[in-house]
């Protein structure tokens, strides 16, 4: 009887306890036998243009069987990263609560500009030399830091630093036409370009009008020839800029017509032409300066670019792994 009455009061207990509210599994158990991130290989961004540039990764992912949150990388993906090479330091925390990291390199290796030296030759436009109203007269000036060579050079050291391009300031003021094919052996000969810049006819075209248009171009023909003789690779041809109202002015007839005939010679003689004309349409009340033929800071900016534009497009960049 006392076994019997053992056995019902422990199904009571037993029945009592199963309608009891369940507990909850137990959680599932990330291992530690692998625990960390895993970084993406050593990234090289070959050919870049200037001092730095922008580059995108992928964010690190889990190692082994845990998972990890809050993953952040210094610096972060898209950041700028500069010439050379820098490290990537990764962190996160795991699952589990631990601390997780891992880290790689970025490396950029700039673009490599095959000309090393420039000589941008031609007048006053050249040198620099722009009018400055000075009580009733006009009073020319050399500015050379707004002249368009400097604009030059400075574009040059901005896209392809340290690599020594030197754009050389040829520019010699009141030169008319005959002077400047006498005058261009010489130079070249004693700077011995890659590139030369041809901008010359000004001072012949202020002087004698329409009569000047055709000894600028055949003045230009001579010196494409003594520079493609003297083993020159890269010779650029600009057509002339416009002219404004002012005591230089060039009647647009005139620069008209000069530019149709430059164009023909670059183009039988092989040159490479620079549309500067087409650079200033629309734009000439502000690029050209109050003389009516000089350039103002904006104008030699416009004439730089555009000769920059026209080296860029003739000159080969190659990619430099280091």
């Amino acid at each position: 009887m006392g076994r019997a009455v053992h056995v019902a009061l422990s199904l009571v207990v037993l029945a009592a306890a199963c309608t009891g509210t369940p507990t909850s599994p137990a959680p599932a158990r990330w291992s530690s036998a692998s625990p960390g991130l895993l970084c993406p290989a050593p990234l090289t961004v070959a050919g870049v243009i200037g001092a730095a540039a922008p580059v995108s990764f992928p964010l690190p992912q889990a190692a082994g069987d845990t998972a990890v949150a809050e993953v952040v990388c210094t610096p972060a993906p898209g950041a700028t990263f500069t010439l050379g090479t820098t490290p990537v330091m990764c962190q996160a925390v795991d699952r589990i609560g631990r601390d997780v990291s891992c880290g790689f390199t970025v490396t950029l290796t700039p673009a490599m500009f095959a000309l090393k030296r420039i000589v941008a030759f031609g007048d006053s436009v050249t040198r620099g030399e722009t009018g400055v109203p000075f009580g009733e007269a006009m009073l020319l000036i050399i500015d050379t830091p707004n002249a368009y060579p400097t604009r030059l050079q400075e574009r040059f050291d901005t896209d392809f630093p340290g690599q020594g391009i030197i754009v050389i300031n040829q520019g010699v003021s009141g030169e008319r036409i005959t002077e400047a094919v006498a005058r261009l052996p010489g130079v070249v000969m004693a700077q011995q370009p890659g590139g030369l810049l041809l901008l010359v006819g000004y001072n012949d075209l202020f002087t004698l009008g329409m009569a000047g248009a055709a000894p600028v171009a055949e003045g230009l023909r001579t010196m494409i020839r003594a520079a493609r003789l003297a083993g020159v690779p890269h010779v650029l041809v600009s057509t002339l800029t416009p002219s404004q109202p002012g005591p230089r002015q060039i009647e647009p007839a005139v620069i008209l017509q000069a530019n149709v005939l430059i164009r023909q010679v670059a183009a039988a003689e092989g040159a490479l032409l620079v549309a500067a004309d087409d650079a200033f349409f629309g734009q000439a009340p502000t690029l050209v300066g109050p003389d009516g033929l000089h350039l103002t800071p904006a104008g030699n900016q416009v004439l730089a670019a555009a000769f920059y534009a026209a080296l860029r497009n003739a000159v080969p960049v190659t990619s430099s792994i280091r």
